[in-house]
């Protein structure tokens, strides 16, 4: 006998409510962003004729640029998303957290207690990552192999990290970097800005 049982008519009700407020989101969404675009559209032509560009010089440029900052926002979006993947997989590398009293010890003297987790690679590494609550890993390896003068001064220095939320702003350097892709200073500035980090 089959334990199947066909869904409630609550899950129904549910589910229908649920894709049409889905819709009446979508269909805001694009309304505004239709309004958006003829707003950024009538801005910007009338500080082209400003400048004065005639008109259809002035569309073609808006148009340019319109598109460009289309693209732009979207390569913004996808490199935002590509470096949030790359340290997940990163993390996941490390292997498990584990727990060490020395290194609670020691992140306790470099004033960020609750912020660093261990993991249990036996590699030499130590990093700050998250954008909003910034974390600092240190793997077994490295922790194994320092002294604990040492590791305090490694603690401190990503402690630094963590207080000025450099792996946020490094994100957000990268991901301009790409999205600038037209500007031929956008990429050795980000580089000049991660090696300066």
């Amino acid at each position: 006998m089959s334990s199947y049982r066909s869904p409630s008519i609550f899950f129904w009700i549910l589910t229908l409510t649920g894709l049409w407020t889905a819709a009446i989101l979508v269909s805001g969404s694009l309304h505004l962003l239709s309004m958006t675009y003829e707003w950024a559209f009538s801005l910007c032509q009338t500080a082209l004729e400003h400048l004065g560009f005639p008109g259809y010089v002035g569309d073609g440029l808006l148009t340019l640029i319109l598109v460009l900052g289309v693209i732009s926002l979207a390569m913004f979006v996808i490199n935002i998303i590509l470096d949030f993947r790359r340290f997940r997989r990163m993390l996941s590398a490390l292997g498990a957290p584990i727990k060490s009293g020395r290194v609670m010890r020691l992140a306790r003297d470099a004033g960020i207690a609750h912020k660093v987790r261990m993991y249990s690679s036996s590699g030499l590494t130590s990093f700050s990552f998250g954008w909003f609550k910034t974390q600092v890993a240190v793997t077994k390896g490295l922790v194994d192999s320092l002294n604990d003068e040492d590791l305090l001064s490694v603690l401190l220095h990503e402690a630094h990290h963590v207080r000025s939320r450099d792996p946020l702003k490094l994100s957000l350097a990268r991901a301009m970097a790409k999205a600038l892709f037209f500007m031929p200073a956008a990429v050795p500035m980000a580089i000049a800005y991660s090696t300066r980090s």
